[in-house]
């Protein structure tokens, strides 16, 4: 089961994002030495002293630390609807592009651009990454000049792609047309800080990519190194007439953009929409059949059981999840056998076998783990010995003041709580009872005997049958369990350790789709009510997040995919309104889609502007028929923050760098963005949301 901590905050309506141009360094990675002069006069002779100390920072060059890479967008393998957005790559160390410089002349620690830029490439273009060690590196004629800096070895290795000369500059066509390179990489890169209003912030670098992805096809995405590749002009510098570019990859990885019907709101939208009973569990009704529908609709499954003796016959289950609580009598635990527990229906003759089902596999499931078998036969022959003990010293009196306390304390039902004390039941015993009452190690035809209560493409509401859980737990306790005697024992162990109250009430719902497999960073909301039709709230569009302080989240106990494209996710309460949706690292850049079928023409895509506070303008949107290549599908960064910049209200937002170092060293310096949005602003209007659908429990 999933460590639940790990995952990344949500964002809420009290959290705040902004977005900054840069994060620079005061030292960039390299080599370095100080040199200290001083000059003493003593008695009008001079005295000369030198000193030196050579030192280094160190920082990603050759490779990337994957610890540093917070979020790849769209993710690893996934499919979806991507044509129209850009891809992107999060890291952990917001000063990583700054660490170093792509200029290869004059360069300007306030000023340089960012040293890493994101390439897409098609399938076809794609040329297979080569691993080689930097001296076989600097054989090449465009890295003649490399030299290594402290901690580095010749024989170290790196990951270097060869791109055909038409392909590099058909990626940097957007940069050639009315802008340098060196322009495109201060747009590509902004930092994003996010303060949390339940924990502490975080501070990442996103780096953009400046082609769109082709449409119905794999895509592969390479992050290069362009450390001193970049001439005084801000161009691309070759070095020799190769006819391909050899550049350093730092991270790679490939997605699908597919069908518009496939995509992560498309496939959640057509969940359950070839079923008859929406999204209950349970088994289709039958027409005229009243008894058997008495039981269908309480989430029951008619199975052949085999009797005893030899027969046949068919009888009634119905795992731990159902699609309403159930008002269950006559259950007796501990019980001595699971026929203990089977129930016989007079009125119709038929077994339900539901409970003594969960009770054999949870004898099952702890004889499975011998070692967990055996720790607790022995704790509950020690607590056994232990009882005897104390009544022994009840009915014939205390002989030594210690002994007449343990007495006390266990009259009080206080359980001892140091592990060598026969009444302390092992953490490792009791986690896996946690887990148990959780549904894990139970097996998936447990929770779903027939593949019609989860027919693909469907979401299904249940509540958990605590009679059920408690069932399976004393199935697994029973080991040892043999005479009538020892069920009274296992009575006064039970009461000992853990009453049947402990076990909390859970709710949740079962996901059966292709959204599951190819969106594996997806989140769920629960809430205990939904949204009432009288409720302020309801102007809420379908695909926003609710306010927390009106809708609190229930907690998620579970949420673990059970199978490539099945999730279960429960939750600790009844769960009535879920909303799905991508994690908060998904929050993408892109261009967006008119309302008329453009079929997947890129020079048809528009961009809606965006206020300073991130919801969407009334200002018509802008047109990108003549910033983006039909064919290239590259998009001008440099144009497209001129034209975002002239169609945004007068009062224009702030567009000069805030280099105030610069300035202030050098007056006559002209701004980095004068007359244009900044990195910052352009990453805010660039922002195409994430997607979210909620579903109401019927």
């Amino acid at each position: 089961m999933p460590d639940l901590s790990t995952i990344p905050p949500e964002l809420s309506p009290q959290d705040k994002i902004q977005f900054t141009e840069h994060h620079r360094v005061a030292l960039a990675s390299g080599d370095y030495t100080i040199s200290v002069k001083q000059t003493v006069s003593v008695k009008g002779e001079e005295h000369f002293f030198e000193g030196k100390r050579a030192f280094s920072v160190y920082g990603e060059r050759f490779s990337l630390n994957p610890q540093l890479v917070h979020a790849m967008f769209p993710p690893l393998g996934s499919r979806g609807d991507f044509w129209h957005l850009f891809p992107h790559v999060i890291l952990n160390r917001s000063t990583l592009p700054w660490e170093r410089t792509p200029l290869a002349h004059d360069t300007n620690p306030d000023r340089d651009p960012p040293w890493l830029m994101l390439l897409l490439l098609d399938e076809a273009e794609a040329p297979t990454p080569q691993v080689m060690s930097l001296e076989e590196l600097k054989s090449h004629p465009q890295f003649s000049n490399l030299e290594l800096e402290s901690g580095q070895h010749w024989k170290d290795q790196v990951t270097v792609i060869d791109l055909p000369q038409n392909v590099f500059s058909l990626l940097l066509a957007g940069s050639n047309s009315g802008g340098s390179l060196r322009e495109t990489l201060h747009y590509a890169t902004h930092v994003r800080h996010v303060e949390y209003s339940r924990s502490s912030g975080e501070e990442l670098v996103i780096i953009i990519g400046n082609r769109l992805p082709n449409p119905n096809a794999r895509s592969i995405v390479h992050l290069v190194s362009l450390e001193a590749r970049i001439n005084s002009s801000g161009e691309f510098e070759l070095k020799d007439n190769s006819s391909s570019v050899r550049l350093i990859s730092l991270l790679n990885w490939s997605f699908f953009s597919i069908d518009p019907e496939k995509t992560f709101k498309g496939l959640l939208e057509g969940l359950n929409s070839r079923q008859q009973n929406s999204s209950s569990f349970r088994l289709p009704l039958l027409a005229d059949q009243s008894f058997a529908n008495a039981f269908l609709q309480n989430g029951f499954v008619p199975l052949p059981h085999s009797l005893r003796q030899g027969d046949r016959t068919v009888s009634w289950y119905h795992g731990p999840l159902l699609p309403q609580k159930l008002n269950t009598e006559g259950v007796s635990l501990p019980a001595r056998a699971a026929d203990q527990l089977i129930i016989f229906d007079q009125k119709w003759g038929m077994f339900d076998v539901s409970y003594a089902a969960a009770w054999e596999l949870g004898r099952m499931l702890m004889l499975e783990n011998k070692r967990l078998a055996l720790l607790l036969f022995n704790w509950k022959r020690k607590h056994a010995h232990s009882i005897k003990a104390t009544r022994h010293l009840v009915d014939y009196g205390y002989h030594l003041p210690f002994k007449q306390q343990q007495s006390q304390r266990a009259s009080a039902n206080l359980p001892n709580q140091h592990p060598e004390d026969s009444d302390y039941f092992p953490d490792e015993l009791w986690d896996w009872f946690d887990e148990l009452s959780l549904l894990s190690h139970i097996p998936f035809n447990y929770l779903v005997p027939d593949e019609q209560l989860l027919p693909p493409e469907s979401l299904r509401f249940f509540a958990v049958d605590r009679i059920w859980i408690e069932c399976l737990h004393d199935g697994a306790f029973s080991i040892g369990r043999v005479l009538e005697s020892d069920v009274t024992v296992d009575q006064t162990h039970r009461e000992n350790i853990k009453a049947a109250s402990d076990i909390p009430e859970l709710s949740g719902f079962l996901l059966r789709s292709e959204v599951v497999s190819g969106w594996p960073g997806l989140l769920v909301d629960g809430y205990d009510r939904a949204i009432a039709p009288d409720d302020p709230a309801k102007a809420l569009r379908n695909d926003s997040h609710l306010d927390e302080t009106l809708y609190p989240k229930l907690k998620c106990c579970r949420m673990e995919r059970l199978g490539k494209d099945v999730l279960l996710c429960l939750f600790e309460g009844s769960v009535k309104m879920i909303d799905v949706h991508l994690s908060p690292e998904t929050l993408h850049f892109g261009l967006d889609v008119p309302d008329e079928d453009i079929k997947n023409d890129v020079t048809k895509l528009i961009k809606k502007l965006r206020q300073d506070d991130g919801e969407t303008s009334e200002q018509p949107p802008l047109a990108m028929e003549k910033l983006i290549g039909s064919k290239s599908r590259v998009i001008n960064f440099k144009e497209l923050a001129k034209q975002l910049y002239n169609q945004l209200p007068t009062d224009k937002p702030a567009s000069t760098s805030s280099n105030s170092d610069a300035a202030d060293s050098d007056a006559a310096e002209k701004p980095l963005f004068e007359n244009t949005l900044n990195p910052a602003k352009f990453a805010l209007e660039m922002v195409a949301g994430v997607d979210l659908v909620r579903f109401v429990r019927p």
